[in-house]
């Protein structure tokens, strides 16, 4: 009743019309009509993803990476779940995580929009969420305009394993990025979880792929 009420005083915009809707729309932050115009691809190749990083869903995650909206790691992560039911739900993951930033990227953005994602998804599908497993113990500029072999060159040695004692007995994991452009930097990940233990199996879901 009282959240009813805000909403009626205090209607939230959509974040990408900016018409009045309700924060209790099953699509919100966004309207039904601006939900529906996204072109979610729900993927599998070459790793699970949503769409494409163009239009609106680009939009979106620059507004959540750069613009501090992290109500969208939320409205990302329950479009994760149809993700997850489609290719997922059987394939007996043992924890989720996100792909890390370096403190001073966290200092300048304030969070990491790829944990938000990643804890908000663990709820929802009940895998546990393990924070900072991965460590990013180099600062890297922007990757922009760097091929993937200038990419993979830049980042090698860049990530770590931070827990490794949480690999003793874990088989599968699944790695929680929002964009994925040409891989290196899933690929690093990989690689460090990979010398601790060679055997895991690491799955890799985005939101988008560029």
């Amino acid at each position: 009743m009282l959240r009813n009420f805000i909403d009626f005083i205090f209607p939230q915009p959509c974040i990408i019309c900016r018409k009045p809707l309700s924060s209790q729309e099953e699509t919100f932050p966004a309207c039904r009509e601006c939900d529906k115009q996204i072109a979610y691809k729900y993927n599998a190749h070459p790793v699970f993803y949503l769409g494409e990083y163009k239009d609106s869903l680009q939009k979106l995650i620059h507004q959540l990476k750069y613009k501090k909206i992290k109500i969208l790691g939320k409205y990302f992560s329950q479009k994760l779940v149809l993700l997850w039911n489609k290719f997922l739900f059987d394939k007996k993951i043992d924890i989720i995580i996100s792909v890390p930033i370096h403190r001073r990227r966290l200092q300048e953005r304030g969070y990491n929009q790829a944990h938000i994602i990643a804890y908000n998804l663990s709820k929802l599908v009940d895998i546990p969420y393990v924070k900072n497993l991965l460590k990013k113990i180099k600062y890297t500029e922007s990757q922009t305009r760097l091929n993937r072999e200038e990419r993979l060159k830049n980042l090698r040695g860049s990530i770590i394993v931070k827990r490794k004692d949480i690999l003793k007995n874990i088989n599968h994991i699944l790695l929680i990025d929002d964009i994925y452009t040409t891989g290196a930097t899933s690929s690093e990940c990989i690689r460090a979880i990979k010398s601790i233990k060679e055997d895991v199996k690491i799955s890799v879901m985005v939101v988008a792929i560029a």
